[in-house]
């Protein structure tokens, strides 16, 4: 059910900007403080640091480590962020939780951020192509991952506290 419209800040709206059609706006979350959340799934332009967009005009930056594959809010000070890297070569995931604290920023907007946990595929057990994550209750996430409609590939969930 349609809520309402939400106009997107002007450079997410031309997909020309975006690396491709298909690496376009892959999360979304929400704060009260800051409006609607998103990023693109790979960095514009400078790929060193991902930029974070908010509905009610706030920019923010923090070191990139892989796609963004999901945001999810916190508290009104800081996110998780779900980073993904498949390596061709080695048929290997890493899958990386960031935490980004929006009130620790430079003058350029680039954040502190940490990271809590890197999932290796050649290590861990159930890494796979992450792409969801949802608060379930303070400090309880639930991380989704895709099986892409194929029978060789599987849905995993886990569950984690920070």
């Amino acid at each position: 059910k349609k809520i309402k419209k939400i106009k997107l800040p002007k450079i997410l709206r031309d997909i020309n900007n975006y690396n491709s059609k298909n690496d376009a706006l892959e999360s979304l979350t929400y704060s009260k403080k800051l409006g609607f959340i998103t990023a693109p799934e790979s960095p514009f332009c400078d790929k060193k640091y991902h930029t974070i967009y908010t509905t009610k005009g706030k920019i923010f930056k923090f070191k990139s480590s892989g796609k963004i594959t999901a945001l999810e809010n916190i508290d009104n000070n800081s996110l998780l962020a779900i980073q993904r890297d498949f390596d061709y070569d080695k048929k290997e995931w890493n899958i990386t939780i960031n935490k980004i604290y929006l009130h620790k920023c430079t003058s350029s907007n680039i954040c502190k951020s940490k990271t809590l946990k890197i999932l290796n595929s050649h290590k861990d057990k159930f890494v796979d192509n992450y792409e969801g994550l949802t608060k379930l209750k303070k400090n309880l996430f639930l991380m989704v991952s895709d099986d892409n409609n194929n029978n060789f590939e599987k849905t995993y969930f886990i569950l984690f506290h920070l």
